[in-house]
Order: C-alpha cells, then structure tokens, then sequence
C-alpha cells in the first residue's frame, strides 16, 4: 500500500530531483518551464488527497440515505454490513484537473528533450499514433537524433517504455475519456460506505474503476511522476554548459 507524504510548505521532493541537474545557460527557461509544470502537478496531488479524507463532507452527504436504510434494517434486521453508494463530484473534478496536468507534463518533457537532444525535426508533445501514447516522441528518438546525443536518446527510450507500462498509459486513457466523453467514467469517484448495525457508524473509502481503492491507485501516478522525473532529469540534466 502506498502512504502519501505530502509537505504543504514545500516542494521538497521536487526541491530534491532539480538541485542535482545543471543545463547550460542558454536552456534556462526551458529548464524554468519544466519545474513550473512539475510543480502544478504536484500541487494536483496535494488537493486531491484532503478531499479524499474529507468524511464529514461525505457523512452530510449521505445522511438521508443512511437514515432511509436504518429504517428499512429496524423492519428488516439483517446482520450486514451495507453499502451504500455515493459520488462525490468534487474529488471526481479533482481527479480531472490532475490527468490533465499529467499529460501536459509529458508533453512539456517531450519537446523539452527534442530540443535539448536537438533532434533534427519538431517534437510537438507526447502525441499518440494509433493506439500507442508517446509513439511520436519515441520514433524522434530512435531516428531523429545527432550522433553526440544518441546515448542519451537510447536511455530515455527505456524510462519512457518502462514508465509508459507502468502509469503513463493508463494515466493518458482517462484523460483522454475526460477529453472526448465530456468527464471521467463517474465510478471513478464512487465512495462504499459500509455500514453495520446496531450502529450507524460507518466506514467508506473510493473506488477507481469500481475495485481498486482511490488512495493507494494515486499512489502509483505519484510515485510514476517522481520517479520519471527524476530519471529524466538525471539523463537530460547533467549536460553542461
């Protein structure tokens, strides 16, 4: 399972991946561009996870519910626990806004290596071909590569592959469906509230695509993020001046 630790004053994991790259002075905004949009999607992070564990909102929610299915155990006594099912469209809004700062991410990273590798053609983002993300970009760095960045082009290919298996493909699925369906699948943010009685005490967590608990799938975006991060930066970070 994967815990969250988020600083609220600091950036001290992305402080931590951009003190040890150093790109010549001519890249400087362009390395500027690159730590803005890293911060935006970290900050992405940051406010989805209280809405996540924001269960007074979620509790005022659903109080006709729970008080409609108490009634109905007090006629029918039954040993439980119960469902019952609630879509909070705030962390679903939430969880919007961090897909598409992801994927604004890989297209940042895609062009900012295309021009710091130069590559001999344009790299406009981390554009798909066919059903394959990220198959533009790639190609650019098999074929479109000068020989004294072949190296480093090589290395990124792997990151990218490995990353791509890991989060970026289902990363770049939902913000696609949120692009061309007009919002994300609403299951997505459906919260399971068991209930058991004699109590009317409950637990709930959120479920992404139905079965797999919210938090810990986020975590596998956060930890991709970073760790993508940082093997680029260590790859395209160490040029010198």
């Amino acid at each position: 399972m994967v815990h969250f630790i988020f600083r609220s004053e600091t950036f001290k994991e992305l402080e931590d991946i951009f003190s040890k790259a150093e790109f010549p002075a001519k890249f400087n905004v362009l390395y500027y561009d690159i730590q803005v949009k890293s911060w935006l999607v970290y900050y992405s992070f940051q406010r989805i996870i209280p809405e996540i564990r924001n269960h007074q909102y979620v509790e005022e929610r659903i109080k006709p519910q729970k008080q409609e299915l108490l009634k109905i155990l007090q006629e029918t006594p039954g040993k439980g626990p119960y469902n019952i099912f609630f879509e909070n469209r705030r962390v679903l809004f939430e969880l919007e806004v961090l897909f598409f700062e992801l994927k604004s991410f890989l297209d940042l990273m895609a062009t900012s290596i295309g021009v710091l590798l130069e590559a001999n053609c344009q790299v406009s983002g981390f554009k798909r071909e066919g059903k394959e993300c990220g198959a533009k970009f790639l190609d650019v760095l098999r074929k479109n590569i000068p020989d004294n960045h072949k190296e480093e082009a090589k290395q990124l290919i792997t990151v990218f592959e490995k990353h791509k298996k890991e989060w970026i493909n289902d990363c770049v699925r939902l913000r696609d469906k949120a692009t061309h369906n007009g919002t994300l699948q609403t299951n997505i943010s459906m919260a399971a509230l068991n209930l058991k009685p004699p109590t009317d005490k409950f637990t709930f967590k959120y479920y992404f695509d139905g079965e797999t608990d919210l938090e810990i799938e986020l975590g596998k975006y956060y930890l991709g993020f970073l760790g993508l991060l940082s093997e680029v930066m260590q790859i395209i970070g160490s040029q010198k001046a």
